[in-house]
């Protein structure tokens, strides 16, 4: 199954699973609940979310979740060199590629761990939410380093066993989905969202 979307496909196509009817809003607002009192007087400007994906894949399935990125806009962090996303608008950060068989890319783990950080703060960020894969580890560490709420949900294309990303994530993720229920013997705590596509 070819995963990348064209331009014009991005904000046609209904999401599916767990993010049809803005269920993903929902799975928001209870991680915003978690840390504020009234959340019946909140609004889409109290909400502030990084989505995070690394090209290809990755990028696509975040690109599925249109309901949740129409409602709470915010910002996208992916890897130089991917495919444009119009309706983020100017507010699309990149970084660098990043192979985990390569020397340099522990060095861009770092960088984008920095970068990530800056980003972050200046955004006034309350959330992330990213589908993976390498490119959002660091990123997901320095939301936790600033107390910010996590998001994972594990690759479509992991139907029986789990990535390595998804088993870093597994450990921080303050809410943890997969897409294939088989899944669950691996991620015990993790929540069924069904599939993006």
């Amino acid at each position: 199954m070819n995963l990348l979307l064209r331009e014009n496909e991005i904000v046609t196509h209904k999401p599916c699973g767990v993010w049809q009817d803005a269920s993903a809003e929902k799975y928001v607002r209870r991680l915003w609940g978690s840390h504020m009192k009234h959340t019946d007087n909140m609004n889409s400007e109290d909400i502030r979310i990084c989505y995070v994906a690394s090209s290809g894949g990755h990028l696509a399935e975040i690109c599925r979740m249109s309901s949740l990125i129409n409602r709470f806009p915010g910002v996208l962090i992916t890897e130089e060199e991917s495919y444009p996303i119009q309706f983020f608008g100017k507010k699309v950060y990149t970084v660098p590629k990043m192979n985990r068989h390569e020397l340099k890319g522990i060095g861009n783990l770092f960088g984008t761990y920095r970068t990530a950080m800056k980003i972050l703060k200046d955004e006034k960020i309350n959330f992330v939410v990213t589908t993976g894969a390498m490119c959002s580890v660091p990123v997901c560490f320095a939301a936790k380093r600033l107390g910010i709420k996590v998001i994972y949900v594990e690759s479509f294309a992991r139907v029986e066993t789990p990535s390595l990303t998804g088993k870093i994530m597994y450990r921080i993720a303050d809410l943890f989905l997969v897409q294939w229920k088989d899944l669950l013997q691996f991620y015990p705590k993790a929540v069924y969202g069904g599939s993006l596509f």
